[in-house]
């Protein structure tokens, strides 16, 4: 959350003139706590980060998954 606060004036402010972007939205860094959150109780930790693949693995043994 520090590396994503460094960069602060990208996201809420409610004085910016700036059109709204799905990042400026007022409940945008409570979102990305809740969704760290959630990623990290999936694995035993407080927070955690998912990664994801936009096409199916291919693997030539279950064990390759380990």
């Amino acid at each position: 959350m520090l590396s994503v606060r460094a960069y602060d004036s990208q996201f809420h402010n409610p004085d910016s003139t700036e059109p709204p972007t799905p990042i400026s939205a007022p409940d945008f860094a409570g979102f990305l706590e809740a969704r760290a959150r959630e990623f990290g109780h999936r694995i035993g930790v407080t927070f955690g980060e998912a990664f994801t693949a936009h096409r199916t693995m291919g693997v030539k043994s279950l064990f390759d998954l380990l």
